[in-house]
């Protein structure tokens, strides 16, 4: 008789949630949007779960917004928030290439409304205090517990843990112990740490610092030139040597994110100090400090109304973590901690939300132990092909606007008049097929159906293949639980 999980279904869900059979005890280390998403996802699965996040509850603020592309506004929405989604987006379908020192339109690029329904989900602006907001509001209601101000020290693998007296070993802090730990605690993760190789390189410096911020619309309505920005709904990019500026409306009514990418020579040519080592997004920069970037621009008009605090990072470009799982299969990274991206790019958020509902789709087929180790297999076999695939696409896209003067923006520039001018004409169905040959990769990629597409073709498989061998075989798994000093 086949196995037939029990499921249940949040109000608003299009997709029910599966009930694993097996719960176990998940820490998750990190409060942002990737945590929280593992966290939900595991937890109306039916795990216990915990998060120790470093910050204080107050503390954590957000000022900017985000892109929700197709891919992160399926999972949202199979989640249950689609209508509040709507309530707090605004759609996207241009986005502007403008020169950030002329304003001067270079290029577009437009989203065929027919394009974005194939994907099965849509391209949104939003603010990213409302999508913590809403990921951190599902999270409890689905029983997760959150633990602020509880910044990790350690973390011991179990078969490294001390036999006697761990409380005195471990004399910086409380002791927490759980079948499996997730490292969702970003770029520069204490988890990923135990999972590099004895001398791997830990990463270098790109030289980019990357600003973010907010901007009142009422106060852009009183300048022509902002308030055209504000009316037209697009994402707008502005271009030059070695930095860029991004900026958009978001859903969060009167708000407008803004975005600055400037590397150190900019700094140096500006006499303007360089940032602090390693900060990270609760470091805060001067307006005077970011306008001294911008003062031979024409976009500095929006940085000079700024008035919301302006955070920073420091992108720093680390190696490619072979494995994203501990050898005992009961530490495991995910979102930033495992794949770092370029902040602030096209699917930063995405990924991590991608990672998550994978994790828990996998997690919610846990029946036995003995399938820990082939659903983390799974989830790294899963993620880590694709999360490297889109990195280096967004960081071409980077690239592309932080072009010196030079036959290759000269390329740039003629590829974009091409681009703009098709998306002016009617789109043939030529058109339409090549536009989505280039995003349905990226965009129609759907996580819940990659972890269900998995348990079809190799997981149901090896159960079928293990319970007819159940008189023969027994496999047996203990997962000793894992330690974490805070």
């Amino acid at each position: 008789m086949p196995f037939l999980p029990s499921s249940k279904t949040r109000p608003g869900s299009i997709v029910a949630q599966r009930q694993a059979t097996l719960s176990l005890n998940f820490l998750v280390i990190g409060a942002g949007i990737g945590g929280l998403s593992c966290a939900y996802s595991l937890a109306s699965s039916g795990h216990r779960v915990k998060i120790l996040e470093a910050v204080s509850q107050n503390a954590r603020k957000s000022y900017s917004g985000l892109r929700v592309p197709p891919n992160m506004s399926k999972i949202l929405t199979e989640w249950g928030l689609g209508e509040e989604l709507k309530a707090k987006t605004r759609p996207c379908r241009q986005a502007a290439f403008d020169d950030l020192r002329t304003n001067e339109n270079i290029g577009a690029i437009l989203w065929r409304d027919e394009i974005i329904a194939e994907t099965g989900g849509d391209f949104l602006l939003m603010h990213h205090a409302d999508l913590h907001e809403m990921l951190l509001r599902i999270a409890l209601e689905a029983g997760v517990e959150i633990r602020y101000g509880a910044r990790v020290a350690q973390v011991i693998p179990g078969e490294e843990l001390p036999q006697d007296d761990i409380p005195y070993r471990l004399v910086n802090g409380e002791i927490f112990t759980a079948d499996v730990i997730i490292g969702a605690d970003g770029s520069r993760s204490i988890v990923r740490e135990i999972l590099l190789k004895p001398g791997q390189d830990h990463g270098v410096e790109s030289g980019y610092t990357i600003y973010s911020t907010d901007v009142d619309t009422e106060t852009m309505d009183k300048d022509p030139l902002l308030k055209q920005l504000v009316d037209d709904q697009d994402w707008h990019i502005w271009m030059d040597d070695r930095r860029s500026l991004l900026s958009y409306p978001v859903g969060r009514d009167g708000k407008y994110a803004v975005h600055c990418f400037c590397h150190d020579d900019i700094h140096t040519k500006k006499t303007s100090p360089l940032p602090c080592d390693k900060p990270s997004w609760e470091t805060e920069w001067s307006k005077d400090k970011l306008l001294s970037l911008y003062s031979d621009c024409n976009a500095v008009r929006l940085l000079e109304i700024i008035d919301s605090p302006i955070i920073l990072a420091r992108y720093l470009v680390l190696p490619k973590c072979e494995t994203w799982v501990h050898e005992s299969y009961t530490i495991a990274l995910l979102g930033e901690a495992a794949h770092p991206n370029l902040p602030c790019s096209n699917q930063s958020i995405g990924m991590c939300m991608e990672d998550a509902a994978v994790f828990g789709g996998l997690f919610s087929r846990l029946r036995s132990w003995d399938q820990v180790p082939s659903l983390m297999e799974a989830y790294q076999d899963l993620r880590q092909e694709r999360t490297h695939f889109v990195a280096c696409q967004d960081q071409a896209n980077a690239d592309i606007t932080w072009c010196p003067p030079g036959p290759h923006r000269d390329a740039r520039d003629a590829a974009m008049q091409t681009d703009k001018q098709c998306g002016l004409d009617e789109f043939s169905e030529g058109m339409l097929r090549d536009q989505w040959d280039t995003v349905s990769e990226v965009f129609a990629y759907c996580a819940s159906d990659a972890a269900a597409d998995w348990w079809v073709c190799w997981g149901m498989l090896a159960e079928m293949a293990k319970r007819r061998a159940g008189d023969f075989l027994q496999i047996e798994m203990t997962v000793v639980p894992q330690v974490i000093s805070v």
